[in-house]
């Protein structure tokens, strides 16, 4: 059993308002790895399940906010998969349902159907099969931040209704495409609460959840060829001082636009 931190760093994280959760983004589950830069095979896929099964407690996403806050010592892993590649159906879905791991798929609307995206008909099955639960990419996978607040609310709100027209129940979830700090904002979290989620998730680094944002949840990833006791740190937060890299290159984005 892995808990994650000892009991003053627990203290010192819950006062400024952190968790421990960690949240896995995946996108592409493939044999052939090197058609993508964040492709992992099967195989891989599976012991890197595995791993996470038997180390920490597997939780779905919509369970998070309860898993970080319900005493439980272990730390809660959620499993998450962004734009909805035809290859997931092929590979990783098997991988999940013969491991018994619940997992989140992130939709943008409009690719749906697409060469290389899964169809409706695919979707559907995975919403009724109940381990993939399905929330939405936005309707063109567009960055939130680069668009007025009319296209903003767009993207939102109607990639929502249809998700929920296609499978009949409510969609609470949402991911930011690309997902860096310069993809999102403040404005994009309110309409994202005024659209209706619940939860979002960002690909910005990290194994600590703000509490009071929601919104504005932190994901890692894992490289086909990380160790096991890579994986381990990652998931521990051990490698969050990518955190600060990042914070570095925002700035450092924020200078080069000024200077343009």
């Amino acid at each position: 059993m892995t808990t994650g931190w000892p009991g003053w760093r627990r203290r010192l994280y819950e006062v400024a308002g952190l968790r421990p959760a960690t949240i896995v983004m995946y996108h592409s589950i493939n044999p052939q790895t090197g058609l993508r830069p964040d492709c992992i095979s099967p195989d891989t896929f599976a012991r890197q399940l595995s791993l996470i099964r038997e180390r920490y407690r597997l939780v779905r996403l919509r369970d998070l906010r309860r898993a970080m806050n319900d005493g439980d010592p272990r730390r809660p892993v959620a499993i998450t998969f962004d734009d909805a590649l035809g290859d997931f159906w092929e590979y990783g879905y098997p991988v999940l349902k013969g491991l018994d791991v619940p997992a989140t798929m992130f939709v943008p609307t409009a690719w749906i159907g697409i060469p290389n995206v899964m169809t409706a008909a695919q979707i559907t099955t995975l919403h009724v099969d109940g381990l993939v639960e399905i929330g939405a990419h936005t309707v063109t996978h567009a960055s939130m931040r680069s668009l007025d607040p009319a296209a903003m609310w767009r993207e939102a709100i109607e990639s929502r209704r249809a998700l929920e027209a296609l499978l009949g129940s409510p969609v609470r979830l949402f991911a930011y495409p690309f997902g860096q700090r310069h993809h999102f904002s403040r404005a994009s979290g309110r309409v994202l609460a005024r659209a209706g989620y619940e939860l979002a998730v960002t690909s910005c680094w990290g194994t600590l959840q703000p509490v009071d944002r929601p919104l504005e949840l932190r994901r890692i990833d894992f490289k086909d060829g990380d160790a096991e006791s890579t994986l381990a740190a990652k998931i521990e937060g051990r490698y969050d001082w990518r955190i600060a890299v990042e914070a570095a290159g925002l700035v450092a984005r924020a200078l080069r636009l000024r200077a343009a």
